[in-house]
């Protein structure tokens, strides 16, 4: 569990530097991450893991 928090760190920070080089992604990542994040409040109510992607991808 530990290190997937990590992979998600390191990919983070990767994403951060391709936002700073790339301003053009600004707009899909900033909506990637709004995603992400509403799927992890998503996971703290409930456990329907695949109800709330599919909800946060299929607007």
């Amino acid at each position: 569990m530990c290190a997937h928090y990590f992979a998600v760190y390191l990919s983070s920070l990767v994403l951060l530097q391709v936002m700073l080089r790339y301003p053009f992604l600004k707009r899909i990542l900033s909506s990637l991450f709004y995603c992400l994040g509403t799927l992890r409040e998503n996971l703290q109510k409930e456990k329907h893991t695949t109800v709330s992607l599919s909800k946060c991808l299929l607007p």
